[in-house]
Order: C-alpha cells, then sequence, then structure tokens
C-alpha cells in the first residue's frame, strides 16, 4: 500500500469515528417523529395532576368543564387545560438525549427529582407520567415517560408551561362591588361596630359623630375600592371548616347595594383568624358558594382600624414663640446657697475693702 492510499485509508477511519461517535446510543439523535404517548387522545383524559418536589394541583373532567376536584369542583380555564394536554401528548421521539438510568439524576428526570412530574389518568383507569427536568436551553427541555429509560429533549412543554399554583388555573375574582352601589356599610371588628351611611351620591358619613369630631372619608373610600375588585389566592370548598375562624371571625362587613334602576341587596362578607403559617385569612361571601383563601393585607385595615382611624386628627395648637427678653442670661447660675457675705473681701488695684467703708464726714467741694 502506498503512501496515497494510507492517507486515504486513515481519513476514512476518522470518519467513520466521528459518525460513531455522533450517533452512538445515549448522544443527541435525531431519529424519525413517533408519538411517546401513542393512542391516546384528549378526549381520553379524565384527569391530570402537576406536582413539584412540595406541591401539587390537580384537575379533573367534570360534568360542565374542567374542576378542581379538592375544591368541590371550583372550575377552571377549560381552554388552559386543553392547551397544556395538547403539548404533552404531542412530544415526539426525534431527539433521544439518554437511554440508561444513570443518566437521570443529571438530566432532572429520576422519581425523586424532577422540574414537574404530569400524571394523566385515562377515562379507563390508566395513570401515563411523564417527568419534566432541566432545560439545557431557553427553546428545549429533559422529558422522560415513567414507563422508560429512554430521555428525549422537546420544544413542546417546559416547567413553566406546568404551574403548580392553583391561582393560575382559575378566575381569581371573588367579590365584585362597585363602590357606587353600596349606600351603607357596617364594619364589626375587635375595636368595635363602625356604621356609615351615604347621605348623598358624592359623599359619606360616620354614624355618631360628636361635636368638634370631622369625618376622614378619604380612608372608608380607600376600603370600598378595594371591595369592587376582590380577589382569592385559592378557593377551598363549599364546606365551613373549624379551622377556617368563621365562628369567631377577625371581622365581619354587612353591605347595602342598590346599582342604578336596580333592586335593594344585603352582602355579607365574613373575614376568618388569619393562619399562621401563611398569614392568609379565610373568607365567605354570602354572594358566593365558595370558602377561600386571600392574602392578609387585602383585609387587614378591615381588621385593624377603629373609629379614630376614621376621624381627622385635629391640627396641633400655635404656640407663643419665643421674644428677646425671654432670652437666659449669665445670671441664670447664681444661686442663693452661697450666699455673699461681708467677710468676703474684694480683690483688685482699688483696695477698697469692706472693713473700711466710705463715711460722709467730710464735704468734697468742686474746685474752683
Amino acid at each position: 500500500m502506498n503512501r496515497q492510499n494510507q492517507i486515504l485509508v486513515g481519513i476514512l477511519i476518522i470518519q467513520l469515528a466521528i459518525v460513531a461517535f455522533v450517533f452512538w446510543p445515549g448522544r443527541n439523535v435525531t431519529a424519525a417523529a413517533a408519538a411517546l404517548y401513542t393512542d391516546i387522545t384528549q378526549d381520553n383524559i379524565q384527569a391530570m395532576t402537576i406536582s413539584d418536589q412540595e406541591r401539587s394541583v390537580k384537575i379533573s373532567r367534570g360534568t360542565d368543564g374542567w374542576v378542581l376536584p379538592e375544591a368541590d369542583d371550583f372550575p377552571v380555564t377549560a381552554v388552559q387545560v386543553s392547551d397544556v394536554i395538547s403539548q404533552v401528548l404531542t412530544i415526539d421521539t426525534r431527539r433521544l438525549v439518554a437511554s440508561n438510568t444513570t443518566s437521570h439524576a443529571r438530566l432532572g428526570v429520576t422519581e425523586e427529582d424532577f422540574s414537574r412530574r404530569v400524571d394523566l389518568e385515562t377515562k379507563d383507569g390508566q395513570t401515563i407520567t411523564l417527568y419534566v427536568g432541566s432545560a439545557p436551553s431557553a427553546r428545549s427541555t429533559n422529558v422522560r415517560r415513567g414507563d422508560s429509560d429512554n430521555v428525549y429533549l422537546t420544544s413542546n412543554v417546559t416547567a413553566n408551561d406546568l404551574r403548580i399554583d392553583v391561582g393560575s388555573w382559575i378566575n381569581t375574582a371573588y367579590l365584585a362591588v362597585p363602590e357606587t352601589d353600596i349606600q351603607a356599610i357596617t364594619i364589626e371588628n375587635a375595636q368595635g361596630t363602625l356604621q356609615f351611611t351615604r347621605p348623598t351620591t358624592d359623599t359619606w358619613t360616620l354614624a355618631d359623630l360628636a361635636t368638634g369630631e370631622v369625618f376622614n372619608e378619604n380612608n372608608l373610600i380607600s376600603l370600598l375600592t378595594r371591595l369592587s375588585g376582590f380577589n382569592m389566592i385559592k378557593p377551598l370548598g363549599k364546606t365551613d371548616k373549624p379551622e377556617y375562624g368563621m365562628a369567631t371571625p377577625a371581622a365581619t362587613l354587612t353591605m347595602q347595594t342598590q346599582p342604578a334602576g336596580g333592586a335593594a341587596k344585603t352582602i355579607t362578607l365574613v373575614i376568618g383568624l388569619q393562619n399562621p403559617e401563611t398569614q392568609n385569612h379565610v373568607i365567605k361571601s354570602s354572594d358566593a358558594e365558595y370558602y377561600v383563601e386571600v392574602a392578609g393585607f387585602g383585609v387587614e385595615n378591615f381588621i385593624s382600624r377603629s373609629r379614630t382611624d376614621y376621624l381627622v386628627v385635629p391640627e396641633a395648637a400655635a404656640t407663643t414663640p419665643i421674644t428677646g427678653t425671654n432670652f437666659i442670661t449669665g445670671f441664670a447660675g447664681i444661686t442663693t446657697t452661697t450666699p455673699l457675705t461681708a467677710t468676703d473681701a474684694l480683690t483688685g488695684a482699688e483696695g477698697v475693702t469692706t472693713t473700711a467703708p466710705l463715711t460722709a464726714t467730710e464735704v468734697v467741694t468742686p474746685a474752683q
């Protein structure tokens, strides 16, 4: 074999090595597209549970759409659920990353360590599991079927698409009473009972104002504005529970409402005790079926404000200015505890002492 043939053979060997390296099992291989989950359609899915290491949210198919079964079938956004299920079911197997269990921990798709776990329950009782792991780039995420060792890259779904906070799946608006509809409101809390009425369209007043007291209307308006768009963190269900604290509420609001041209209505809002772990409160409106959890800061002013918080603070009385006659002089340091006596001789060039007093025994006449 001549020198030229040797070189060609060497080049061929190198090329074969490169091909073997690239397409060796476990490398990022691009193959023919195939569905990760075959023979499963969205219509076959009865429920979906999304979990991270600490929390989970379960959504199931109800009579009239998708609901939260653990919150007495509170409705969720159907379009969003359908989109997520579609994203999972359309993951394909084109980009194989690994095919052995030793790579699972590094890729974040083990049964104990994952970014998200998705469990889809079918109508015939099957459960299919997807582990969503690390994201090597903004457009790709490692995923693994729960019953397979193969790990694939996909751009269909990311951990951010799979939310585990309930609020991201529902309409969080709970109570919406336009401020202009409220004609009177009574607030009961540990500080007492406050009654506010609306004598005119543009003004409010506080009942039982004493002589000289002035109502601070701005503080009430800020509370009424909050009632016009009161949002929840999550629904809890339709049944009262002792831990909600409704038997001894932190505050109770009773509103008399009447929209323009509409019928008068009374709405009661009960605010339960604070959860020491979350700092949230459970509330229940007489105008809604569900008990819900809300952020503590959203109800704090209903709970803590007293009558004085709705009064204008009187201006401090003007003080009398200090004039020049009120200045402190050096004589202020002299006290009577050390009186001057006749025995204390005066010193100086004059030589006059208290033992030689001046007398009037000699008349002094002016010089001529």
